[in-house]
């Protein structure tokens, strides 16, 4: 399932239509994706973005990541939306419900074994030595998983047009999937004596990348719905954010060399990237 010209120029025409309209939970929406569009292109029309963590008034009842009832879609939609309308939406923060499946979400949907806690996700390493089992991943469509991450992006998407944005799963990062399922000490060991082998199977994991963020960007689109991110952003273009957090381990040798090329194929796809800096040891990159 590959994104072509036609899904990207639907998305951007969408996409700045919406950003035209006030939200039902964000009257001001429209002044604030002109701020972001400026933020975009190096301007400022008014004043910097300012974009503050929401708050939350209710003491007694913190709001998680719910990430321990997401096979319950009654209960994750019911808590999740009694969080988003308890939160202070603070600045140019714009009220989203976060469809949120961990960290590396690509991996909860290619078959890999893992187990959610309330607010984070764990995966049990399965890549073997040989490398034999990580170069033939795909989403299979009756998983568990992506039929439950499709069906709550429905029913995010159809309640939020014109009220709120469906804020996306963290699908990025293949980099940091594949350190997961082979082992962090593995990993660097490979990335020395097999960098092809990491190659191959990060290379495996972008028809995933894109089938999840078409799918995710068809079913909000459709709705008439926009998307955010974690990162709380806006754009009136298609756009993702790419990572590559195991960077934070390597040489600027090794990551040009094995990782890089995969960050800057995922950000020409959509055409508007932003690249999360997971700390100062990213810098060297």
């Amino acid at each position: 399932m590959c994104i072509n010209k036609d899904d990207l120029k639907l998305w951007s025409d969408t996409l700045h239509k919406i950003a035209e309209a006030p939200l039902e939970l964000c009257p001001q929406f429209p002044l604030i994706a002109r701020r972001f569009e400026a933020w975009w292109n190096c301007e400022v029309i008014d004043r910097p973005l300012f974009i503050a963590a929401p708050t939350n008034p209710g003491a007694g009842k913190p709001a998680g990541r719910r990430l321990d009832i997401l096979t319950d879609s009654d209960l994750w939609f019911n808590t999740k939306k009694e969080d988003m309308l308890r939160m202070n939406w603070i600045g140019d923060s714009i009220p989203n419900i976060r469809i949120d499946f961990g960290p590396t979400a690509l991996g909860t949907l290619i078959g890999s074994q893992f187990h959610f806690e309330s607010d984070t996700t764990w995966f049990t390493p399965s890549i073997s030595n040989d490398w034999s089992n990580a170069t033939a991943w795909s989403i299979d469509d009756n998983d568990k998983w992506w039929r439950i991450m499709c069906g709550l992006a429905e029913r995010v998407a159809a309640d939020a047009a014109g009220r709120y944005l469906l804020c996306t799963p963290a699908y990025e990062a293949s980099a940091d999937v594949v350190l997961n399922l082979r082992g962090t000490s593995e990993f660097c060991i490979d990335i020395i004596d097999r960098p092809q082998k990491i190659s191959q199977s990060i290379d495996a994991l972008y028809p995933c990348w894109q089938k999840t963020l078409k799918m995710l960007y068809d079913t909000s689109i459709r709705q008439g719905t926009g998307l955010t991110t974690w990162m709380r952003i806006w754009s009136n273009e298609p756009f993702a954010i790419v990572a590559a957090d195991v960077g934070y381990m390597l040489s600027p040798e090794d990551f040009k060399k094995v990782i890089l090329p995969s960050v800057a194929r995922e950000a020409s796809k959509i055409g508007r990237a932003i690249f999360h800096i997971d700390g100062p040891p990213m810098w060297r990159h």
